[in-house]
């Protein structure tokens, strides 16, 4: 019996075929179960690691409460900071390798200067939230703000007391610092500013189009990616910018990404209900990573061949990567 197509039907396979194609399929790749290394009754908002021995995790809730964990010998066992805070945690960073600051809700923030064992609190003038922390030698920067209303960026001294703070400059909040050889990058909603003179003055780069959560600068490319999923890539600095990934429509009902983060393997966003989507670097590939978990990634610190991450459920979690 012979079999007759139409040509419409056949023109339209080979079509879509060819779209699937362009748009590049992603494949999934199972890796092995994440690990917990602490699960807690504490939802945990950001994370930061040393190494693998060396992590520290915070979160709580947002009015009343804020706990910092720290383990020394890769989660085996960890210590809580004391006394807890009565606001909560959005970031937390190493900005030398023993001192670390942890910031939050309404300019609330704790420093460390040995490694996460103890804790002296302080508080910006402005009561606004810090959403991410960065750190090179004398200078550390700090920046937040208040969803769609103001952003801010300031930096301080080496002994922990704020100055230039630029509160009403910027009318969104920053999600992202990141310091490189050249500049000071600052990633929020909807703009990436960068500065040249240490955050005492800010220029704005083309990225646009999203509200960008992290940022990852990996053999002399710069990476920025939102939370709906778009990646950019800039090897100028963020003159220009290439569509590493597309991202969702803000239209569709999808699953957001609040973590980010890269080495020279490749990158790695994560965000609700387990989503894990890789770049591998060498193939110019993305492809999903199914590590076994539908907890909602909150941060990341990427190191050698895994990633720590902290999630909404009060877990830190180890992943192998591929």
């Amino acid at each position: 019996m012979t079999l007759f197509y139409k040509p419409s039907i056949v023109l339209r396979s080979v079509c879509f075929c060819a779209l699937l194609l362009a748009l590049g399929c992603k494949k999934k790749i199972e890796t092995q179960t994440a690990e917990a290394l602490l699960e807690t009754n504490v939802e945990l908002h950001t994370i930061d690691a040393r190494n693998l021995d060396t992590i520290v995790a915070a979160g709580g809730s947002r009015y009343d409460h804020g706990q910092i964990f720290t383990t020394h010998n890769g989660g085996q066992t960890w210590h809580e900071q004391q006394p807890a805070s009565d606001k909560a945690f959005y970031s937390i960073r190493f900005v030398t390798p023993q001192r670390v600051i942890a910031g939050g809700y309404f300019g609330r923030y704790f420093q460390s200067p040995d490694a996460g064992l103890f804790w002296e609190d302080a508080q910006l003038s402005v009561w606004r939230t810090i959403r991410d922390i960065a750190g090179h030698g004398n200078y550390v920067w700090l920046a937040g703000g208040d969803g769609l209303r103001t952003g801010f960026v300031t930096h301080d001294n080496a002994q922990g007391t704020p100055y230039n703070i630029i509160p009403d400059t910027f009318q969104n909040e920053f999600r992202s610092l990141l310091h490189t050889t050249d500049f000071i990058y600052a990633a929020g909603y909807g703009l990436v500013l960068r500065s040249s003179d240490l955050g005492n003055t800010w220029q704005p780069t083309s990225a646009e189009g999203d509200f960008f959560i992290g940022m990852a600068f990996v053999n002399g490319t710069l990476y920025v990616a939102g939370m709906n999923g778009k990646v950019l890539a800039s090897k100028n600095h963020g003159d220009d910018w290439t569509h590493l990934k597309r991202g969702n429509s803000p239209t569709q009902l999808n699953t957001l990404y609040n973590a980010f983060g890269g080495n020279e393997n490749g990158l790695v966003l994560a965000g609700e209900n387990g989503k894990i989507m890789w770049f591998d670097i060498a193939q110019e590939k993305w492809y999903k990573l199914d590590a076994g978990t539908d907890d909602d990634i909150t941060g990341l610190k990427m190191l050698d061949d895994v990633f720590v991450c902290s999630t909404r459920q009060g877990r830190v979690l180890k992943i192998t990567l591929p």
